[in-house]
């Protein structure tokens, strides 16, 4: 239905969708029953307007991210310089807007004095280039540097030792111990 007025330029592209995930906090993914429809669908602004229209006039598109850490990176380096993160794209041979964004994972009010590098973590607009980052290393600033793809650390609870909580909403009347799995 949300795809029925959208106006495509191509008469044998078809925008059809062949399945909707609707999450609990309210958020969606769409499944596009082609590739060529999806990538109609995100690199056409109006199109993707309209679509979000359709579903849902307070929706958002969120755009898929690739986000990877790169460690011991100097911190002559400026993640929040545009200019900076363009050098980066070009001394890597890789597209302009490639890169979602930079920043440092540790907030540099909390690095010491004498400190020399830190992690950074960059979030890439395509897979390909993240896998080639991840591949063939990357350089800043005449550094060669390898990425890591970034691992979230799951929610674990510190009381019963479950997953997909923490202790603040555990409803386990005592603690479980970490190592042995006793109450105590």
């Amino acid at each position: 239905m949300a795809l029925k007025n959208l106006a495509t330029n191509d008469e044998s592209l078809k925008l059809d969708m062949r399945a909707v995930t609707q999450f609990k906090q309210g958020s969606m993914i769409i499944e596009m029953t082609t590739k060529e429809a999806a990538t109609f669908i995100r690199s056409n602004p109006g199109t993707k307007d309209e679509l979000v229209r359709n579903l849902d006039p307070d929706a958002t598109f969120k755009e898929r991210s690739y986000p990877l850490i790169v460690p011991f990176t100097p911190v002559s380096y400026n993640p929040t310089d545009v200019e900076s993160t363009q050098q980066l794209e070009s001394e890597n041979g890789w597209n302009n807007g490639t890169i979602l964004s930079t920043c440092w994972v540790k907030p540099a009010e909390k690095w010491s004095s004498s400190q020399k590098v830190t992690h950074l973590m960059i979030t890439f607009t395509e897979p390909q280039t993240a896998n080639l980052a991840i591949r063939d290393s990357i350089t800043i600033d005449h550094l060669l540097l390898w990425p890591k793809k970034n691992r979230r650390e799951p929610l674990r609870c510190a009381k019963c030792q479950h997953f997909g909580h923490i202790a603040r909403e555990c409803i386990a009347h005592g603690d479980t111990c970490a190592n042995c799995g006793n109450n105590h």
